[in-house]
């Protein structure tokens, strides 16, 4: 007997509020245009229009953003230097770092929805394709303009606290919408779900701990082959 998907997951990438998502978003063009590094290099304010745009977010807000962003010179060095600026860009980086690996386990193991609806299955794999494609825009932007490995490491601890609360809280919230919050047999189906078999966070566990490996990359897992095979089903 093949065990149902839970009916209560809900896209990871939703789990952000809107006004975390904006920050993002806006953190990583606030690099891309106060750095030389990257105007000059491949990492173009037009290279993230996808990622901005992918994201859910009106790109007039980022011109703005731009437009309105001091102009001494190319570069505001004292904006540049800010602390929380970087740490947001890391905290992007590590966010980034979570939906990229929970969606290659989708890609790779589509018989986890099973017992999703078609219409369903579609739209997680067409979201894991898209959280694929762009997970390395945020972290190659802080390599090239923060470059603080020790900071990206240690911001990465405070992401993965706050992703499960958040994904806690949010299970919670959708649980108590359909009456069954106190369920214990649906508790402990989750839990199975995800710790037991199939065990989707126990075999994305080591993909997690990666991002601590010194010259870890999002591209160091290659799955571009793994998008191809997916977006030719979904064309079909």
């Amino acid at each position: 007997m093949k065990m149902a998907a839970p009916t209560h997951c809900v896209s990871l990438g939703g789990l952000m509020p809107p006004f975390f998502v904006c920050a993002s978003v806006l953190t990583v063009c606030h690099f891309m245009t106060n750095c030389r590094i990257c105007q000059a290099g491949p990492f173009r304010l037009s290279g993230i229009r996808g990622y901005t745009g992918r994201t859910g977010e009106n790109l007039s807000d980022v011109e703005c953003f731009n437009n309105n962003k001091p102009t001494t010179g190319g570069r505001n060095d004292h904006q540049f230097h800010t602390g929380r600026r970087r740490r947001q860009l890391a905290g992007t980086c590590g966010a980034e770092h979570y939906t990229a690996v929970l969606a290659n386990a989708i890609l790779s193991h589509p018989e986890w929805m099973e017992g999703a609806t078609p219409t369903m299955q579609r739209l997680w794999r067409w979201h894991a394709i898209e959280e694929t494609e762009h997970k390395s825009v945020a972290f190659d932007v802080y390599r090239a303009c923060v470059g603080n490995e020790r900071l990206r490491r240690i911001v990465f601890l405070f992401v993965t606290w706050n992703f499960f609360k958040y994904t806690f809280i949010n299970t919670c919230s959708l649980l108590k919408t359909d009456g069954k919050l106190w369920s214990l047999k649906t508790w402990l189906g989750g839990l199975n779900f995800l710790w037991g078999k199939p065990g989707v966070l126990r075999k994305c566990l080591p993909e997690f701990l990666a991002y601590f490996r010194k010259g870890f990359h999002p591209w160091q897992q290659d799955n571009r082959r793994l998008l191809e095979h997916n977006l030719k089903e979904l064309e079909v």
